[in-house]
């Protein structure tokens, strides 16, 4: 619910102003990364069945920005 009610303070500080919509967004997708370890480790790690959703994040994030904002997230994904 915490992760819910982040996302949503993050998309309407990132609708209200545009000066800080890059930060924000890149910052919401490390917290996306976060919130997918929480996840999928208690669920057995990336050879879970949960673990095809930090590729999905990876593609997702790679299709909305940069191929660089995509490599960036598999490092911060891999640590």
């Amino acid at each position: 619910m915490a992760y819910v009610l982040l996302a949503a303070l993050t998309e309407l500080a990132h609708r209200g102003s545009n000066k800080g919509a890059l930060r924000t967004v890149l910052g919401m997708l490390l917290v996306d990364g976060v919130y997918l370890a929480i996840v999928t480790v208690p669920a057995g790690g990336p050879r879970s069945l949960l673990g095809f959703l930090i590729y999905v994040h990876l593609i997702a994030a790679t299709l909305q920005g940069t191929w660089l904002t995509g490599i960036k997230l598999a490092a911060w994904d891999s640590i």
